[in-house]
């Protein structure tokens, strides 16, 4: 990634303004569901397809060898002289597991008026663990940069009362002081972060992912499902990213020359706007979007081009919900 301005500081003021309080009581209504984990749990608020032993009955079904006979229903067997089992509806709680990327590209923007691209990943962090920890599901999070230092993740959390503890966590989650190793990518480092966990869970993964390329991301979302977990991707970008004239004043790419400071290794390019050079660049990141939108498929990881013009409301409200994140 290429920076022509130095990101804002990211962070998120008071933890309890990180959205106001109608916007809290509308997280409220909302709940995380998955497609895959709706058998792996212990106690919780998400229904399970399992039945089992609960208060909450479900349905009758005919006795069959190997059925518990303390549930067998007695009253229906003198009604109709067969043998009935009671069925009952047992809940769950979601393992679900943030990890955002605090790198150098994505503490970065292109307008001072819009958030840094780790400031929205932040944001909507905040929003689903609130979502998360509201209906007692268990919250993990941590950073790239953490997972590649072998540093403990935050978590996991359960339960209400740890729903500020985690908005400060996040508030004080800055960029990555130093670059990370050469070989920790958002893949590498997804799959380092699952290969460390034997019970699958719900991984949401935030960054700008421009440190990888497509098919290093292929092959870890396949690993990832192999080992039955269950998958997003939450991609942010700045609007410059994909239309650099924003970076010249009011569009006119003939008005002066960039100097383009690369935001991981420093490194520094003189740019003169010259639109054959910003037709090549379109042209690379469009065939790369289209690698990485190539990757959504419910049987591997979801995917979600996030833009830090877009508001956080809309993101979690609609988008998460037509994802399929949230319901």
């Amino acid at each position: 990634m290429i920076s022509a301005r130095p990101g804002r500081a990211a962070g998120l003021g008071s933890p309890t303004t990180l959205y106001d309080e109608a916007t809290f009581a509308r997280l409220r209504n909302l709940v995380l569901q998955s497609r895959r984990l709706a058998t792996i749990g212990l106690a919780g608020e998400h229904a399970s397809r399992r039945r089992g032993l609960s208060p909450e009955f479900s349905d009758f079904k005919p006795y069959s060898p190997g059925d518990d006979f303390r549930r067998i229903d007695w009253t229906t067997y003198a009604r109709f002289d067969e043998l009935f089992v009671r069925e009952s509806d047992t809940t769950i709680e979601y393992d679900i597991h943030l990890v955002l990327d605090t790198s150098a590209s994505m503490d970065w923007t292109s307008d001072d008026d819009l958030p840094t691209k780790l400031l929205q990943a932040k944001r909507i962090a905040g929003a689903i663990a609130w979502i998360a920890l509201w209906h007692f599901d268990r919250v993990t999070m941590t950073s790239l940069a953490d997972v590649a230092a072998g540093r403990h993740a935050r978590g996991p959390l359960q339960g209400r009362s740890h729903v500020i503890p985690v908005l400060r966590y996040l508030e004080g989650l800055g960029p990555a002081l130093s670059t990370l190793p050469a070989d920790t990518s958002l893949a590498t480092g997804a799959f380092r972060y699952v290969h460390a966990r034997s019970r699958p869970g719900l991984l949401i993964l935030l960054s700008d992912a421009l440190d990888d390329n497509p098919e290093d991301l292929a092959t870890a979302f396949h690993r990832l499902a192999a080992r039955g977990w269950e998958t997003y991707l939450l991609r942010m970008e700045d609007p410059a990213e994909a239309d650099p004239t924003l970076l010249f004043p009011e569009g006119d790419i003939h008005a002066q020359n960039l100097e383009l400071i690369e935001a991981e290794h420093r490194g520094r390019m003189q740019v003169t706007g010259q639109p054959q050079a910003i037709e090549r660049y379109q042209e690379e990141r469009t065939a790369w979007e289209a690698g990485i939108a190539a990757l959504d498929s419910p049987s591997r990881a979801r995917v979600l081009p996030v833009s830090t013009r877009e508001a956080v409301d809309t993101t979690v409200f609609m988008r998460l919900r037509e994802l399929g994140l949230v319901r």
